[in-house]
């Protein structure tokens, strides 16, 4: 693989290896989907959300994910004993876990089409 790298490039490597290249939107969507079905699935929601937060964040913001930026602010109230947030409307701490998990069903189901898209 390097010497395909060093003397074709990484297209072409990719290429031969049957790895498709992902545009920036795409690119995005893939990291997202793999957090997102952890967080679906009830798997380490927190550390998951957070992960999904920071890319948003350093994706300025990205619309598609902007809903766990405000779930991720909403359960940090919850940490700092905070009983309601104004970041999700009718979330609790008591409910803040099926809120994060029902947000991630969803946005999986929404984006459904263009997962699929980029996992042929």
């Amino acid at each position: 693989v390097v010497a395909v790298l060093q003397t074709q490039g990484p297209a072409k490597a990719l290429n031969e290896l049957n790895i498709k290249a992902l545009d920036n939107d795409d690119a995005i969507l893939s990291y997202s989907t793999y957090y997102i079905k952890k967080i679906a699935e009830s798997e380490n929601i927190e550390q998951n959300l957070k992960l999904i937060h920071t890319f948003c964040q350093d994706n300025d913001d990205y619309a598609n994910l902007f809903d766990f930026s405000m779930l991720y602010w909403a359960w940090d109230d919850f940490n700092f004993g905070e009983e309601y947030s104004h970041y999700w409307e009718n979330a609790n701490r008591h409910n803040i876990n099926q809120i994060i998990i029902e947000v991630a069903k969803n946005w999986l189901l929404k984006n459904e089409k263009e997962i699929e898209l980029i996992t042929d």
